[in-house]
């Protein structure tokens, strides 16, 4: 099950709550796919400046910098354990 936040620039664009059935490798990175719908007006409501800048930002690099915050509860049956989450990811476009 996953609990996280999805932030650009600190500010949050999306609440990802998930539960799904993933193969986890023992001492292993694994991959976790995650379904994302984000609010993008919410970066420029509080300043119309940051959308002009936002925009010319995504047009010119054709990318834009997504941090996940929250946390992942991994597990079989009863036993269940909490992982941080704390990454960047670069959405590309």
């Amino acid at each position: 099950k996953a609990n996280i936040v999805a932030s650009i620039d600190s500010v949050e664009v999306s609440n990802i709550t998930q539960e799904y059935d993933a193969i986890m490798p023992a001492n292993l990175d694994f991959p976790m796919p995650v379904r994302i719908t984000m609010d993008l007006k919410k970066l420029y409501q509080q300043d119309g400046l940051m959308a002009i800048s936002k925009g010319l930002k995504i047009m010119s690099q054709r990318k834009l910098d997504v941090h996940f915050k929250g946390s992942i509860k991994v597990g079989k049956g009863s036993m269940k354990v909490s992982a941080p989450i704390d990454k960047v990811e670069t959405v590309k476009f």
